[in-house]
C-alpha cells in the first residue's frame, strides 16, 4: 500500500466532507467524482451533472490541486474499501462483509492444491459477497485470464467495487443482487436476465427476477 495515494485519497474526502457536511453524502459524492473520472460514460447514469460541483470556485480549485488520477492508478490496492469503512461506517457490524475476507490466505486454499494443468483453463470465479472487490482484484492480479463475477446486495460497496475495476481496468462483472432473493445462476434463464444489469451504478433490483419458492 502507497500511503501518498492514501493521504491524497483521504485529503480529498475531507474537502468533500466539509462541503457537504454528512458524509453519507459527502462520500456518495466523492465516490462519483472518482468514478467519473476513470469512466465519462457513468455521467448518463448519475442524478446530477456535477453542478455542485462547477458552481463552486473554490472547492473545485481545492480538489482539482488535491486528486491525482495518475497516481492512484499507480498503487494496486482497495483504499476505497478502507476509506469507506473509515470514514463512513461507525458501527463495526456493517463493516463484517468488508473484513472478513483475507484475500492472500483464501487464494492460496483455494488454489494450492489444484492441479497446474487446471490453472490454464478457463476459468469463471464468482464472489458472491464481493464487498468492495478486494478478493477479485486480487485473483486478477495473479490470474488476469479468469472470468471475474461479484455480486454485492449493499448498493455502497457494490459502487466501491465497480469503482476499483474501473481504476485498474479489471475486467470484472459486478452485480448489484441479494443471492438469498435474486436468481444468479447464468446456467438459467432468470439468471441470464439478472447479468444484464451488471456493472450499474444505480440499483437495477426492482427489475431483477427472484429465486423460484
Amino acid at each position: 500500500m502507497n500511503l501518498e495515494v492514501r493521504t491524497m485519497l483521504n485529503n480529498l474526502y475531507t474537502v468533500f466532507l466539509d462541503k457537504f457536511i454528512d458524509p453519507v453524502v459527502a462520500w456518495d459524492r466523492y465516490l462519483e467524482f472518482i468514478a467519473a473520472d476513470h469512466v465519462p460514460k457513468l455521467l448518463f447514469e448519475l442524478e446530477h451533472n456535477f453542478e455542485w460541483y462547477f458552481a463552486d470556485s473554490q472547492f473545485m480549485q481545492m480538489s482539482s490541486m488535491i486528486y491525482n488520477p495518475r497516481l492512484l492508478w499507480s498503487d494496486y490496492y482497495d483504499h476505497l474499501g478502507d476509506l469507506y469503512t473509515e470514514k463512513v461506517i461507525s458501527d463495526e457490524k456493517n463493516t463484517t462483509n468488508m473484513h472478513t475476507k483475507q484475500p492472500s490466505q483464501l487464494i492460496e486454499k483455494l488454489f494450492c492444491h489444484s492441479p497446474s494443468s487446471q490453472l490454464h483453463r478457463p476459468i469463471s470465479i464468482l464472489d458472491s459477497n464481493t464487498g468492495s472487490g478486494r478478493m477479485l482484484m486480487e485473483i486478477y492480479k495473479r490470474f488476469p485470464n479468469y472470468m471475474l463475477f461479484g455480486i454485492e446486495k449493499d448498493i455502497r460497496l457494490s459502487r466501491i467495487a465497480l469503482t476499483n475495476i474501473f481504476i485498474h481496468d479489471i475486467p470484472g462483472l459486478i452485480l448489484n443482487a441479494d443471492i438469498g432473493v435474486h436468481e444468479v445462476d447464468l446456467s438459467t434463464a432468470k439468471g441470464q436476465h439478472n447479468w444484464r444489469y451488471y456493472n450499474r451504478w444505480k440499483s437495477c433490483k426492482d427489475k431483477l427476477k427472484k429465486i423460484a419458492a
